[in-house]
């Protein structure tokens, strides 16, 4: 059987074809005898009806009057009925009255059942019913009739022979006819598949299948049809996606989880992953982890709201390197508006960044010598201004140098641009070498050159001695000869200082002023020139100072000053030694007018010697007289003279020298101090103390890493700056400062002076605050050695 409904569809249809015609003949002959037999039973029931109307009569007869007579005349009369082969007729009484048998064989009569009871009864070859007689309209009994019926069995024996012919006939009917349909109803199909059996690809197929007749094979022809047009533009669609996907922009494409589905050619030549190494990971195997989590969630966000995103983004090559990237990631849904997929494309951007940077740097940088373009520079003085504003209460000063090459037009003429070239590199690189990273340069044209140093004084005299320090400098080293095609060359040059603060106006103007100042250095004959007649006038003031200040040490024109220092009760406990300087003209001048100066030319050392000395003989004075023998002198040491390796077998020398006793000296030091090698500094100080001197911090508070010395110095007392004192009461932020110098002093352990006291309520809140030492005009002015024991006494 299945090797039946494996044939072809024209041999399947032609058999079932057949099959149904035969089994609907078949069933129409069996409808139709099965039909003749139950017409035959309604035949025989109403011959039965009729039989008993028209022996209605003598059944009456033989039932009421029970004559011999009569029952034979029924008997003869019922014989003629070729059909009926018994009869039983019962009275009402049920009581058979009547037997006919139309066979010599003998017929049981059985009881006559109740009328509900009273069923036909069909046999091989007979019917049995039951009969109600009536006389008029009056019931006379009940007559069983047995008629003679034709059997199925027998029908089909009689029909044999038309039945056989019949069949035949329709075999062959059927099956020509069969053929015939099946041959309509393949012959599309067979076309289709003729058609497709000479199609090479689907896809290429120009013309399209013919069905004229509109039936159920023409519409599956048009849908054939539409299907065609739907998979060559699908095909068409697909090549030029297949032809996009292999453009140089790198693509992936990822499921709704974010697995990797498919890359191009492209993904593989930027990321340096195959195709193999990342379908089915997720791109997080390309983060370059310069990323905040937050950037991807607003990526991913933007995807949830919008189904795009958008943006340049860092991602790591498989080989570690980063790369920069511009992406643009797209969801695409199913029907019902679920992510199917996301598609991403990118395109590295490290040759874009390259170009963009080398334009910017070509912008602002001088191609030549690699130093900032005038742009850059007006940039970053315009920077400095603003730095200079943030820091505006230490009003820090930054100076801006301009300088040419005297004779650098005599070199491009007589050498060639080429020579003239390599001499503006080696500036470049003079430059950087002398400044280092402390300076910012730039190269404004030809040999015009500026340089950028924020790094000076907050006084505009050292500021301006700072400057003109560092202009000698590099006017020495542009000095230095050049080697330039086998030649030796110099190239001096000129220098054009400005000085500015935050106040300045603007950085075309401080340009303008350093240009101004190079003019005016090379109209006037001069190396250095400063564009503002002040700072030319305290240059010239250093000088004078400093000659003035050697002849001071010579004439002995320095002498020291005392200012006392009490305890908590008023009691003297010492006093601080102040330097002062007796010009025969100026007359008496302060420290601050000319110890920076000091300090600048390394006076200080000769100058802070004597110190160290006229102090120590005082201290030996004040231990012979009961009212003094237990003062502490306190002197104050540069850092530079601190930072000598002598220095403490100098303080050594004084002290045996003099007599005076080191516990009676204490040295004040400020954090400038530190600026040198800790280490040795530190040394310096244990060993100061191991000789039974006491070590101060002078100016407490004013450094911005006081409490870190506080932690590692050896020191003995730290002194409150005068700046903090004296706003004391109206600043509360002074005197919070205060009273936090003080809780640290006693935290480490520390004597805590404060200086610059000048009234009885500084005095009293100080106290409160636990400040145990004061030093300030409240409890006396600095006076002479001679002066101080009046004052005391």
């Amino acid at each position: 059987m299945t090797a039946v409904w494996r044939r072809s569809i024209k041999k399947r249809l032609s058999l079932i074809i057949l099959a149904v015609a035969m089994i609907t003949g078949l069933m129409g002959y069996t409808a139709f005898v099965s039909w003749n037999l139950l017409k035959q039973q309604q035949q025989t029931q109403e011959y039965a009806s009729i039989l008993a109307q028209i022996l209605s009569k003598d059944f009456a007869e033989l039932i009421l009057l029970d004559d011999i007579r009569v029952a034979a005349d029924i008997n003869a009369k019922l014989g003629s009925f070729e059909l009926l082969q018994a009869a039983v007729i019962h009275d009402k009484n049920a009581v058979p009255v009547f037997l006919y048998q139309a066979s010599t064989s003998n017929l049981e009569v059985a009881p006559l059942p109740p009328p509900d009871q009273r069923h036909i009864q069909r046999g091989s070859n007979h019917l049995n019913l039951y009969q109600d007689l009536y006389f008029g309209e009056a019931p006379l009994g009940t007559a069983w009739l047995s008629f003679k019926t034709q059997s199925l069995a027998q029908r089909l024996e009689q029909d044999a022979p038309a039945l056989f012919v019949i069949a035949v006939s329709m075999l062959v009917f059927s099956y020509a006819l069969a053929s015939a349909l099946a041959s309509y109803f393949t012959t599309p199909i067979l076309q289709l598949v003729r058609f497709f059996e000479q199609a090479q690809q689907l896809a290429d197929i120009q013309t399209r299948p013919q069905w004229r007749e509109n039936n159920e094979f023409g519409r599956v022809y048009d849908e054939v049809n539409k299907m065609l047009d739907r998979i060559q533009s699908a095909h068409e669609a697909q090549k030029i996606a297949a032809a996009a996907f292999e453009i140089p922009t790198g693509m992936v494409i990822t499921d709704a989880n974010q697995k990797i589905l498919q890359v191009n050619q492209a993904f593989t030549s930027i990321t340096g992953y195959s195709p193999q190494e990342v379908i089915g990971k997720t791109p997080t195997l390309l983060q370059s982890g310069r990323h905040h989590p937050s950037f991807y969630q607003d990526m991913w966000q933007s995807l949830s709201r919008h189904q795009r995103w958008e943006g340049e983004i860092w991602n790591r090559h498989k080989s570690g390197e980063v790369y920069p990237e511009r992406l643009t990631i797209q969801a695409v849904k199913h029907s019902d508006q679920q992510v199917a997929y996301y598609v991403g494309a990118f395109l590295d951007l490290s040759e874009l960044k390259k170009a963009e940077a080398k334009a910017e740097y070509l912008g602002l940088y001088d191609p030549l010598t690699g130093l900032a373009n005038r742009q850059l520079l007006l940039h970053r003085l315009e920077e400095t201004l603003q730095t200079l504003k943030i820091k505006a209460s230490t009003e820090n000063h930054a100076a801006l140098f301009c300088f040419d090459l005297d004779n650098f037009k005599l070199i491009n003429d007589s050498y060639g641009h080429d020579a003239g070239d390599r001499i503006l590199v080696n500036i470049a690189k003079r430059l950087r070498s002398y400044w280092g990273e402390s300076a910012q340069f730039a190269r404004l044209s030809g040999d015009v050159f500026l340089v950028l140093d924020e790094k000076l004084d907050s006084r505009l005299q050292q500021a301006t001695l700072q400057a003109e320090e560092k202009a000698k400098h590099l006017l020495d080293f542009l000095d230095q000869p050049h080697e330039v095609a086998g030649k030796t060359l110099r190239c001096p040059a000129s220098v054009g200082i400005t000085l500015f603060t935050a106040s300045h106006p603007s950085p075309g103007e401080l340009v303008k002023q350093a240009e101004v100042a190079l003019h005016q250095a090379k109209q006037q004959n001069q190396k250095i020139c400063f564009f503002d007649p002040e700072a030319e006038r305290l240059v010239q003031q250093y000088f004078e100072t400093q000659l003035a200040l050697e002849k001071a040490l010579s004439s002995q024109a320095f002498e020291l000053h005392y200012q006392i220092q009490c305890n908590e009760k008023g009691q003297t406990t010492g006093a601080e030694a102040l330097l002062r300087w007796r010009d025969p003209v100026k007359g008496l001048i302060p420290p601050d007018q000319f110890i920076p100066i000091a300090e600048r030319s390394r006076l200080i050392l000769p100058i802070g010697h004597w110190v160290l000395q006229e102090a120590c003989r005082q201290l030996s004075l004040w231990q012979k007289h009961p009212t003094s023998e237990a003062w502490q002198l306190a002197i104050n040491v540069s850092a530079v003279q601190f930072q000598q390796d002598d220095f403490v077998n100098q303080v050594a020398h004084c002290l045996a020298e003099t007599g005076a006793r080191s516990q009676r000296l204490k040295l004040e030091l400020t954090e400038a101090v530190m600026i040198a090698d800790q280490e040795k500094i530190i040394a310096k100080m244990t060993q100061l103390q191991a000789m039974g001197l006491s070590i101060s911090l002078d100016d407490f508070g004013t450094g911005f890493s006081s409490l870190s010395y506080l932690r590692h110095l050896p020191l003995n007392q730290v002194k409150i700056d005068r700046s903090f004192v004296q706003n004391l009461q109206a600043d509360s932020s002074d005197a919070a400062i205060v009273k936090s110098v003080v809780t640290l002093g006693q935290a480490f352990n520390l004597d805590v002076i404060a200086e610059g006291v000048e009234t009885s309520e500084q005095v009293a809140l100080l106290r409160t605050m636990g400040c145990n030492h004061f030093q300030g005009y409240y409890f006396g002015r600095p006076v002479t050695a001679d002066k101080l024991v009046t004052q005391t006494t």
